[in-house]
Parts: structure tokens; C-alpha cells; sequence
């Protein structure tokens, strides 16, 4: 309750998952509408904090100015590990940040790739920098069929961590069952 924080169905997920590795103790990064970060010891949840990032590039990407910057969807790599670097570095400059991003696209015309790649490196790195306290030095899982769960991943590489990508599908039916017969854990 303080600060206060839900989990929007990442519970289920996370003890689907637990359910399939009892030991693990590390970070689950839960990433669906929004991104749910769980630090998991002893098959509890220690702590999580949430981020709507993911809602947050759905809509940014929808809206003007940013929409005709932001077409594209490849991926330039060198432009989102700048992206999360800056940020990351210096989280005052998101907001400016974005608005470079259409005025790029107004003056050299749009590049797709890159302005989608630099929307999604701010907005994934401004989360890391958020959520340092729980990756840093620990195991991170990402938990996740988003295909935004490789920009996590590379994010989090470009900070010197590897992160395995597991299926949330496959763990939030593992924690329904749970939920159905809690004998089964």
C-alpha cells in the first residue's frame, strides 16, 4: 500500500513460474501491459515495483507528433543502446528526448527505424534506471511474450547483465492451475 503498487496479474505468472523453479532467487521482470520487476527469495515476492511502459510506447507511438516519427518497428541497434545510455545516464532528458524525435523526423524526413528505436531505448532505459535496485547484481528473469521482452534484454546486456526470456504464457496457466488446487505446489 506504500507506495502503492498492483501487480495486474504478474502474481499468477511469477507463481507459475516458481513452480517450475523452486530455487530460483533473483528479479523477475513480468512484462505484459505493464512491466512488473519482483524480487523473489525463499518462493515469496520480497518486494516489486511496477511501470506502465509498455502502455506508455503503445500510446507514444499512436500519437502526433511522435506517430509519423516512430512508423517503422526494426530495430536500429546502435541508436536504442545510445537511447538507453542516455537516459539512463541523465533521466532529465527524457522529455526533451522525445521531442527530438519528431523534430528529426520534421527535418531530415521520417526514419522509422530509428526514431521507433529511440523511442523504445528512452523509454526502456528511463524503466531500467527506475528499476536499478532490483537488477542490479542479482538473476533476472523476463518473464514475457511481448515483443518487447528483447529490448529488455539488450537493455539490461548493454548494463553488463544477461537475462534469461522465459514464456508468460506457458507460467500463467502453470499459476492458474495453482490458483485451481494449491495442494499441487
Amino acid at each position: 500500500a506504500s507506495p502503492p503498487q498492483i501487480t495486474q496479474g504478474a502474481e499468477t505468472a511469477i507463481a507459475g513460474y516458481l513452480q517450475a523453479a523452486p530455487e530460483f532467487d533473483g528479479v523477475i521482470c513480468c512484462l505484459d501491459a505493464q512491466s512488473t520487476w519482483a524480487h523473489i527469495s525463499a518462493r515469496e515476492v520480497v518486494s516489486f515495483q511496477s511501470f506502465l511502459t509498455p502502455m506508455m510506447a503503445t500510446q507514444l507511438s499512436a500519437t502526433a507528433p511522435l506517430s509519423k516519427a516512430v512508423l517503422g518497428g526494426g530495430l536500429d541497434e546502435d541508436t536504442f543502446d545510445a537511447a538507453v545510455n542516455d537516459v539512463m545516464a541523465r533521466p532529465q532528458i527524457f522529455a526533451t528526448a522525445l521531442a527530438e524525435i519528431s523534430a528529426q523526423a520534421t527535418i531530415d524526413g521520417p526514419t522509422t527505424d530509428a526514431g521507433w528505436s529511440r523511442l523504445m531505448g528512452l523509454l526502456i532505459g528511463l524503466e531500467l534506471a527506475g528499476a536499478r535496485a532490483y537488477w542490479l547484481g542479482r538473476e533476472v528473469v523476463i518473464l514475457s511474450d511481448s515483443p518487447l521482452a528483447p529490448l529488455y534484454a539488450r537493455g539490461l546486456a548493454a548494463q553488463g547483465l544477461t537475462a534469461s526470456h522465459v514464456s508468460r504464457r506457458d507460467h500463467v496457466r502453470a499459476g492458474l492451475r495453482l490458483c485451481a488446487d494449491p495442494s499441487a505446489s
